[in-house]
C-alpha cells in the first residue's frame, strides 16, 4: 500500500478521531501511522524529499486542495524536486531524459499525465511543471509557474576542506550543502591522513551534493573541485576576499605572528571585514603544520579560533560554514 493510499484511508475511514492511540499497538490508525512513517523513510534513502505529499489536504482557505501540490508548511517549498545536470533552455516545453530522473518519476514515485512536481538546473532557475506525455525514457512537461525564490546565502562560502577519510568527508559534504556553501576544495596538506582524493568517487561526493541540495531546498548545488595541494590553494587566492584558516593562535607556532598572535573569534572577524567571498580554510585531524601557518599568515590569511573546545576538523568546517551563513543571512 502505497503513502498517499494510507492518509486517503485514514482520512476517509478515522476523519472523525481527534488522535491516533500510537500508546496502543493494536488501535489501527496508529499502525497505518507507522506504516506511512516507514514509507515516508523510504522515499527519504532514495534521496526524494518527503516534506508533503501530494493531493491531500486543504488550502489556506480552507478549501479542498486537489492540485496534486504539496508545500513545507515550514518553507513552503513543494515537495518532489528533481535536478537536472543539463541547462533548461525552453522552460515552454522541458523534456527530461536523464534516466535517473526519469526513473524516479514513472517507477518509484509513478507519475502519470497531469501530475506536477518542481525541477532546477545548475543556473539556478526553478520552475513547476505538469506532466504532458510519457515517451518511453523521456518524460515531457509544460510550465506553470517559474519559481523566483531566493533561497541561497547573500555571502559566497568556498570551503576548502583538507582531505578526510572518506565516510567523513561524504558526511561533511552533506552538512555543508545543506548549509549553502558555494564551493567546496578539498585540500592535500602535511598532516593528511588520506594523501589523495579517489577521482572515481568525484562522482559519489557529487551525487551527495546533489541530493543535499534537493532535500535543503537549495537552488545551485555547490561545485567539488578537484584535489589541490596547500601551497598552491593559498597563492590562488584574491587578496579582497576574505580569506581565513581556523587555528588556534594562542599556540605559539610563528615569529611571523607578532602582536597579531591572539585569539580571534570568528564573529569579531566577521563583524570588521565586510567582504561577500569568503575563503575558508579546516585542517585535517592533525591539523596545520607550523610551515603552513606561516606560508598562510605570508599570505595575508586571517587566523580564527572556534573557542576553548578542540573540534573535529568535520565539526569545525559543519560549525564555521553555519556561522558565517547565520550571520550572513537577510
Amino acid at each position: 500500500m502505497t503513502r498517499a493510499s494510507l492518509v486517503r484511508h485514514i482520512e476517509l475511514k478515522y476523519k472523525d478521531s481527534n488522535a491516533l492511540c500510537h500508546a496502543d499497538p493494536t488501535c489501527l490508525p496508529a499502525r497505518f501511522a507507522r506504516r506511512a512513517g516507514r514509507a515516508e523513510a523510504s522515499l527519504s534513502n532514495l534521496g526524494i524529499s518527503p516534506l508533503a505529499w501530494p493531493g491531500f489536504g486543504q488550502d489556506e482557505l480552507g478549501r479542498n486542495d486537489n492540485r496534486q501540490r504539496a508545500f513545507s508548511p515550514i518553507s513552503k517549498i513543494p515537495m518532489f524536486r528533481f535536478f537536472l545536470k543539463s541547462i533548461i533552455e525552453d522552460p515552454q516545453n522541458i523534456v527530461i531524459a536523464d534516466k535517473e530522473a526519469v526513473n524516479k518519476i514513472t517507477k518509484v514515485l509513478r507519475m502519470g499525465i497531469g501530475d506536477v512536481f518542481v525541477i532546477f538546473d545548475s543556473t539556478g532557475e526553478e520552475y513547476e511543471i505538469r506532466i504532458q506525455e510519457i515517451k518511453g525514457k523521456r518524460v515531457l512537461c509544460s510550465l506553470i509557474n517559474r519559481l523566483d525564490i531566493d533561497r541561497e546565502l547573500p555571502v559566497e562560502i568556498n570551503l576548502y576542506q583538507s582531505l578526510l577519510k572518506k565516510d567523513k568527508l561524504e558526511w561533511l559534504c552533506q552538512k555543508v550543502t545543506e548549509i549553502g556553501v558555494r564551493r567546496i576544495i578539498p585540500v592535500i596538506s602535511e598532516n593528511c591522513v588520506v594523501k589523495e582524493l579517489n577521482s572515481n568517487k568525484d562522482s559519489r561526493y557529487k551525487k551527495i551534493i546533489e541530493e543535499a541540495t534537493i532535500q535543503s531546498g537549495g537552488k545551485i548545488p555547490p561545485k567539488f573541485e578537484s584535489a589541490i595541494r596547500f601551497e598552491n590553494a593559498i597563492k590562488n587566492l584574491h587578496p579582497r576576499d576574505l580569506n581565513l584558516i581556523c587555528h588556534e593562535p594562542r599556540t605559539r607556532t610563528s615569529s611571523v605572528l607578532g602582536e597579531q598572535e591572539k585569539e580571534n573569534s570568528l564573529l569579531d572577524i566577521l563583524q570588521r571585514n565586510s567582504g561577500r567571498t569568503i575563503n575558508l580554510f579546516i585542517g585535517p585531524e592533525g591539523g596545520f603544520s607550523p610551515f603552513e601557518i606561516d606560508l598562510a599568515l605570508q599570505h595575508s590569511l586571517i587566523p580564527v579560533s572556534l573557542g576553548k573546545r578542540i573540534l573535529r576538523a568535520e565539526t569545525a568546517a559543519i560549525v564555521t560554514c553555519g556561522a558565517i551563513a547565520q550571520l550572513f543571512v537577510d
